[in-house]
């Protein structure tokens, strides 16, 4: 009798099963968001939750910065507004092309170059991520960021 058990012709172990899983190409599934806020820890002091309790599909998206995606060229030198806002257009353009939105969006990473800017960061930021479904946030000035920017967000999105 034969083994239900199929092995890859050539594996240099094939002793070890060989299982074929098939995944669909979008997880039906769809997001459940609940927002944790408790009296027993600081409240937020700006447009964010303490924390984001989520299920589905998680979607990482890398750190942009102010690089407008049909020249490659920096926008807003010298102006934290300007460059927030395309930062921002890029993170929604990449949450787009996920399938997602700024609802799905559960925690984001702000790294500015001067806190002294995070007011005007701030303003830009709650317009997109302000409200009651607000993800949760970092925010830390750094040192230096890629191409001396002044701002660079990255975000955990689920879908």
């Amino acid at each position: 009798m034969e083994s239900p058990i199929h092995h890859f012709p050539h594996s240099p172990t094939p002793s070890l099963p060989y299982f074929l899983i098939f995944l669909p190409h979008h997880l039906s599934t769809k997001m459940q968001r609940t927002i944790i806020n408790t009296p027993n820890a600081p409240a937020p002091v700006g447009p964010y939750n303490q924390a984001v309790a989520v299920s589905g599909q998680m979607l990482f998206v890398s750190g942009q910065i102010a690089l407008d995606p049909a020249t490659g060229q920096l926008v807003g030198e010298g102006d934290v507004v300007a460059q927030t806002e395309q930062v921002i257009a890029n993170l929604e353009a990449i949450l787009t092309a996920a399938g997602a939105s700024f609802d799905n969006v559960v925690k984001t990473s702000v790294f500015l170059k001067d806190m002294g800017d995070f007011g005007a960061v701030n303003e830009i930021y709650a317009k997109y991520f302000g409200g009651d479904n607000a993800p949760a946030r970092a925010c830390v000035e750094v040192a230096r960021l890629p191409k001396d920017v002044a701002v660079e967000i990255e975000c955990i999105a689920v879908l």
